[in-house]
């Protein structure tokens, strides 16, 4: 399995395909918005596993300031720092336990690095609250929609003895990165 940026409209219409078999079909989530384009400051990973896209998230810059204090509750000071939303995080029925969701999450966290993120922000369900608390993620607060209960999560993706006190896997690609822009 490899995950890389979605850029042809061949990977982005597999994508597209993806959000509806996994939010529409399955999980019957009508409420997602299921427009996929490369908007400038929008990056699509895709996770591929034989030839086939198993997997996507989406990870956003320059946000609108509204939509940031409303949503995400920012204050105006946090809206001025280099910030990414990462969304449409989801993996097919197959590949669930698998790395995938593992995979493209290391892969923001990549991105947010060579892109000098101040900070991610992305939501989950209380189940998944673990598995991002062991890649580095903090809660900042509870969010009640419509459709459910979601945490919302950041991670400054530069705080690497943040990320090595608790023994991170990101810790390594901090570092590692680190030591390439350097030299």
């Amino acid at each position: 399995m490899q995950v890389r940026i979605a850029q042809t409209a061949r990977e982005l219409s597999e994508i597209h395909q993806m959000l509806i078999e996994v939010n529409l079909m399955e999980l019957h989530k009508s409420y997602i918005q299921w427009e996929v384009k490369n908007d400038p400051g929008t990056i699509w990973l895709a996770a591929i596993h034989e030839n086939k896209t198993v997997g996507c998230v989406r990870l956003r810059y320059g946000c609108d300031a509204q939509y940031l204090r409303e949503y995400w509750g920012l204050s105006p000071t946090m809206i001025l720092k280099n910030i990414a939303i990462c969304d449409r995080l989801v993996v097919s029925a197959a590949h669930r336990h698998s790395r995938a969701a593992y995979m493209l999450t290391t892969n923001i966290y990549q991105v947010a690095l060579k892109n000098k993120t101040e900070l991610t922000f992305m939501e989950a369900e209380e189940h998944l609250l673990p598995f991002y608390r062991k890649l580095g993620f903090e809660v900042y607060r509870k969010a009640n929609h419509s459709y459910g209960t979601r945490f919302q999560l950041f991670i400054n993706p530069n705080d690497g003895l943040r990320l090595d006190l608790l023994r991170s896997p990101f810790s390594s690609h901090y570092y590692q990165l680190r030591n390439q822009t350097s030299v």
